[in-house]
């Protein structure tokens, strides 16, 4: 079987090849600033792309590769087509991968490639680099779009302030369209959607033009995700909206509790919401919600599902965590900090933020550290992009961590 799959690569690097002199194009020369960077179970490659040129990116689980080595080398791999910056994911973290690129034109043979270089993808999480702070006005959501690269992360706050970012990193501020407090930002059914204070809504397919959607309610809406039903919003005395179209129409939806809820997640194919004394819903499809016993009455901020621990995690005030393996039967998780916990996020480990700069990690939901976070500021908001986290909070702090 190895010398079967290992004669599979040759073959299909040999056809590779030749379909590159198909056409009578013309090669063209290894392209400039390539540059690799690991993030969380992959990498960002970017260079100087021009006119014409068609590109392709190799890559393979060892310390060198080359455009003539490539299919030899173990998990050997080709993008066709390839735009700057190009993101790899589904790598190992702690595992060294090469990189290189090539180029051609209509159709011709490939050109050579780029110089190898070589990056080992890290778990994110447990370093934080602070960005410049964005606003005087608190961050409260964050929200991200993996269809295109390199993904757009999208923050909203007091004040209709909203800012648009494909790193995390660099950040521009786009109009939200009001001046209320938007307290939760999701993208589903091809469009951004946002919620906040008296019920206001609104929806952009871009993040940058933003149109206001009449929500039903008055109430404040508190957060807002996505999933197989459209998307699911939560707020004040239990208030429950859906929206099967991105935002655009919506409709009340009976929770069945008056208690406040204040956030609300999409995690293995059900809704879920928490809030207020330990509350905690489910629903398969938004619409029709079941009340489920929790081992606290400490106020729910925040719920996630982790994949790969099986395991559900919800964590709100004083320090408060519960976990369970089905979402009907939860167990108190003994708290690490007695500070809010306000947010937390899945990527190949489970990230809690709070007040007072917290930040809190455990890859396997049971064990769990106190990550220092190099800010006092409270953190609203976490969320994991494609290589990565994303943290924003009080006075436009924002934090990344790739």
């Amino acid at each position: 079987m190895k010398k079967f799959l290992a004669l599979s690569v040759l073959v299909l690097g040999a056809l590779l090849v030749a379909a590159c002199n198909v056409g009578g194009g013309s090669s063209s020369s290894a392209p400039s600033n390539v540059k690799v960077v690991a993030g969380d179970g992959g990498v960002t490659i970017s260079w100087t792309m021009e006119p014409g040129v068609e590109y392709w990116v190799f890559s393979a689980a060892a310390s060198s590769i080359s455009t003539s080595n490539w299919t030899t080398l173990p998990q050997a791999k080709v993008i066709r087509n390839a735009v700057s910056p190009q993101i790899i994911t589904g790598l190992t973290n702690g595992t060294t991968y090469s990189f290189t690129v090539n180029g051609r034109k209509d159709g011709g043979p490939g050109g050579d490639g780029s110089p190898s270089i070589a990056a080992v993808p890290r778990l994110s999480g447990l370093a934080w680099a602070p960005g410049v702070p964005l606003a005087s006005n608190n961050l409260k959501a964050l929200g991200f779009i993996a269809l295109a690269y390199p993904g757009l992360f999208v923050t909203v706050g007091e004040g209709g302030t909203a800012f648009a970012s494909p790193d995390a990193i660099t950040w521009t501020t786009v109009s939200s369209g009001v001046t209320t407090e938007l307290n939760g930002v999701a993208y589903g059914g091809g469009k951004f959607a946002a919620v906040g204070a008296g019920g206001v809504a609104v929806n952009s397919i871009d993040a940058i033009d933003w149109t206001t959607i009449a929500s039903g309610t008055t109430n404040d809406l508190n957060a807002i995700a996505i999933g197989n039903s459209g998307l699911v919003a939560v707020g004040a005395n239990g208030t429950i909206i859906r929206s099967p179209d991105g935002g655009t129409s919506w409709a009340t939806q009976t929770s069945g509790t008056t208690n406040h809820l204040y956030g609300v997640s999409f995690v293995n194919f059900q809704y879920i919401a928490v809030g207020a004394g330990g509350t905690l819903l489910t629903s398969a499809d938004g619409a029709t919600w079941t009340a489920v016993t929790t081992p606290t009455v400490e106020t729910l901020k925040s719920v996630a599902y982790s994949a790969v621990n099986l395991l559900y995690v919800a964590v709100g005030t004083a320090g408060a965590m519960i976990s369970s393996t089905d979402a009907v039967t939860w167990t108190a998780i003994p708290p690490v900090t007695v500070n809010q916990l306000n947010s937390i996020s899945v990527g190949n480990q489970f990230t809690v933020v709070g007040d007072n700069g917290t930040i809190v990690t455990s890859t396997d939901g049971v064990t769990w550290q106190i990550v220092a976070s190099g800010t006092t500021s409270h953190l609203n908001a976490v969320l994991f992009g494609l290589l990565g986290y994303a943290a924003v909070g009080e006075g436009g702090v924002n934090l990344s961590s790739f």
